[in-house]
């Protein structure tokens, strides 16, 4: 339409003059000083913002919210589950330690644990998969984090729980000791490889495929360009591909699990992840 028909009119003033109804998808993306004061020019009747990532939800109305339990109960998904990471010791005189998992078979029950271990250089994480009277002290190389009476005393599968000689008990998914940030995102993307390694195991044979998703905060964090501009690792995939390959190479196939196991073999850590990010240009 030429300018001419408008009358010399801004098209935004002939829009304004019939007060319209706005409805924004993902509204964060509009929240600048800016942007808000010109949509101020539309002089809307109303606006609509859907979102799951609301920046300033508590300065709108809200309308409808449609959170995990309503979803389930409309039967918009199947199956709700919550695996968390929970501290339960933050102090610099406990040693690190997460109980990842108890192991059931037709012996005595095991935990697969994760601590620190004193190398020449640095100290560094471990997993190992522990019996009851394992001395983390002695298998630490001798931290003193772990002089006090860090020996398995008891292994209990029915509640998912290891106790210590010094009283400690954790329960599975428990992380005690000195815990940073990033090494709470480190477990929660270890806790996710391992119940999507666990799903998948049981719906290979059946040509399902299995996906999991991570929403992360900064993109940076995930992806990030180099000089070149050639995409680099953030933060997040270095994590995910040090624990992926360090749980695949622990793994052990049961029976039947061949073409499985060399499916995973065929795939390489780096392939196994990547991301998806709006505001992403060159693709993935």
């Amino acid at each position: 339409m030429n300018l001419d028909e408008f009358r010399s009119r801004r098209p935004i003033d002939i829009i304004a003059k019939t007060n319209p109804i706005l409805i924004i998808d993902e509204p964060q993306s509009v929240e600048g000083k800016q942007t808000k004061e010109r949509l101020k020019e539309f002089c809307l009747l109303m606006t609509l913002r859907y979102s799951a990532t609301h920046k300033a939800d508590s300065i709108y109305n809200m309308v409808y919210r449609l959170d995990t339990m309503e979803a389930y109960n409309k039967h918009l998904v199947k199956k709700i589950a919550v695996k968390g990471i929970t501290e339960s010791g933050s102090t610099a005189t406990e040693g690190y330690v997460y109980l990842q998992s108890i192991n059931l078979s037709k012996s005595d029950p095991t935990a697969t644990i994760q601590f620190d271990f004193k190398g020449a250089s640095k100290i560094r994480k471990v997993t190992k998969t522990v019996g009851i009277g394992f001395n983390l002290y002695d298998n630490s190389n001798g931290m003193e984090e772990y002089k006090n009476n860090y020996v398995v005393k008891n292994i209990d599968g029915r509640d998912d729980s290891v106790e210590f000689l010094n009283g400690i008990k954790l329960y599975a998914g428990d992380v005690t000791g000195r815990v940073s940030e990033e090494q709470i995102h480190r477990l929660q993307i270890r806790e996710t490889i391992l119940s999507h390694i666990e799903r998948e195991r049981q719906l290979y044979y059946k040509g399902i495929k299995v996906l999991s998703l991570f929403f992360i905060d900064e993109v940076a964090h995930y992806k990030q360009y180099d000089a070149a501009g050639q995409p680099v690792n953030g933060i997040f995939p270095d994590m995910f591909e040090e624990e992926y390959k360090e749980i695949v190479s622990t793994l052990q196939p049961g029976l039947g699990e061949e073409t499985y196991f060399r499916y995973l073999d065929s795939i390489s850590a780096k392939s196994t992840h990547a991301g998806y990010f709006s505001i992403d240009k060159k693709g993935i």
